[in-house]
C-alpha cells in the first residue's frame, strides 16, 4: 500500500489550500479533527474529481492493519470504501491511532459525522449552490 503517512501530508497541504485553516483541536482525540459536510454535492460531483480517492489506501490500511496510520491524514468520502459498522467506528478507530496528527475528512455519512463535535465540523457550500426553494 505504500507509504500512507507521504501521500496523505500532500493531500493535508491540498485540504487547507482548498478549505482554509479551521483549527480542529478536540477533546476527544490526541490529534487535531477538521471535518467538511459538502451543501448539496454528492461524492461523484465534479468539485471532488481531483481528490474523490483521497484516503482511499489509508482507510484500507487501518481497516486490515488497525492501529498502524500515523501522520497528517485526508479522507474524501470515506464512506464509499466501508460498510456500516464501519462508518460506525472509524472515529473510533482513528483515535486509536497513536502516530496520527491530523485528520482532515469530507463525508457525507451520518455514521461518521456522529462521531465528530459540532465545533469540529463545517459546511462547505459552493457560490453555483441553487437557492432554497420552498
Amino acid at each position: 500500500m505504500g507509504n500512507v503517512t507521504v501521500e496523505q501530508g500532500v493531500h493535508a497541504k491540498w485540504f487547507n489550500d482548498a478549505f482554509g485553516d479551521f483549527d480542529g483541536e478536540t477533546e476527544i482525540y490526541h490529534f487535531k479533527l477538521r471535518c467538511i459536510l459538502p451543501y448539496r454535492r454528492p461524492p461523484r460531483h465534479e468539485a471532488f474529481e481531483m481528490t474523490r480517492d483521497f484516503g482511499r489506501n489509508a482507510v484500507a490500511k487501518l481497516l486490515d492493519e488497525g492501529k498502524k496510520l500515523s501522520g497528517e491524514l485526508v479522507f474524501v468520502f470515506p464512506e464509499r470504501w466501508m460498510n456500516v459498522r464501519e462508518q460506525q467506528i472509524f472515529t473510533k478507530l482513528l483515535g486509536e491511532c497513536e502516530g496520527i496528527k491530523s485528520v482532515d475528512l469530507i463525508t457525507i455519512s451520518p455514521l461518521i459525522i456522529s462521531g465528530i463535535k459540532r465545533e469540529n465540523i463545517r459546511i462547505l457550500s459552493f457560490d453555483d449552490d441553487p437557492e432554497d426553494t420552498e
